[in-house]
């Protein structure tokens, strides 16, 4: 506990910011309890540190709410410098929970974490033309990490009404900017899971669920009277004329 809040005490300015992200852990590798070695990373801000030591009680899930809190400190605070200070965030955050299994769902919360992505594109976008891409958060996701998320997880985080979390629920509610947004969103991420030959196999299993809703979707932009509306409809369509071909 000592040795971590020595180097954390030497983070003030931004300096050995590594070393003692690596040091607690190593520490919590070595077993040391929650209760001694969690309070220091929190006291000094070390959330990444705090999730590498959460992560040690993955197989148990005991701590979703300190995760939770973590995992939103380090992305708000990422994304509060930048779209691209929050990619680094998000890249580090993947290299570092993508293994084990256990360790990965516990740790990366799609449902947090997409949502938070997807709100600060919404709030860039409608600051004004040129702030933001639909797609830029799910270009993220699937080609700026290691290892992408795969597209199947992405689905269920955006688009499956059972399988979706409350955060996602919520943005979807948020109103008609917020749902072409997010309609922007999940045409790419279909588009993208239609052209990777890695994806080809889970979109064959979900393929009557996104069928489905890409009907849905078309359907709900037709009723909208707003101008982009429209060509995201013939999107869609056109989109649905992809999914029908044999091959998928």
């Amino acid at each position: 506990r000592d040795q971590v809040a020595h180097l954390a005490e030497r983070m003030q300015d931004g300096s050995d910011k590594e070393r003692a992200q690596g040091t607690a852990h190593a520490l919590s590798q070595r077993l040391l309890p929650l209760n001694s070695l969690y309070p220091v990373c929190e006291e000094y801000g070390l959330h990444l540190a705090a999730l590498r030591v959460l992560a040690a009680a993955a197989p148990y899930q005991q701590y979703p709410r300190k995760v939770e809190e973590q995992l939103e400190a380090l992305l708000r605070g990422a994304l509060a410098e930048g779209w691209l200070a929050a990619c680094a965030a998000l890249r580090e955050l993947r290299a570092t929970f993508s293994s084990p299994p256990a360790a990965e769902a516990y740790v990366f919360c799609t449902d947090l974490v997409c949502s938070l992505l997807e709100k600060d594109r919404l709030d860039a976008r409608r600051a004004g033309p040129g702030g933001a891409r639909a797609q830029e958060a799910v270009e993220a996701l699937t080609g700026d990490v290691e290892p992408p998320v795969p597209f199947h997880r992405l689905w269920q985080a955006y688009a499956e009404p059972h399988a979706r979390g409350p955060r996602m629920a919520a943005l979807w509610d948020e109103g008609v900017d917020a749902k072409l947004h997010l309609l922007g969103a999940v045409h790419y991420l279909i588009q993208q899971w239609l052209r990777s030959p890695e994806g080809r196999a889970s979109l064959r299993a979900h393929r009557h669920s996104v069928c489905g809703a890409v009907d849905a979707y078309a359907v709900d932009l037709g009723r909208m009277d707003r101008a982009e509306a429209e060509p995201l409809r013939e999107a869609y369509r056109a989109l649905r004329e992809e999914l029908n071909r044999p091959a998928y």
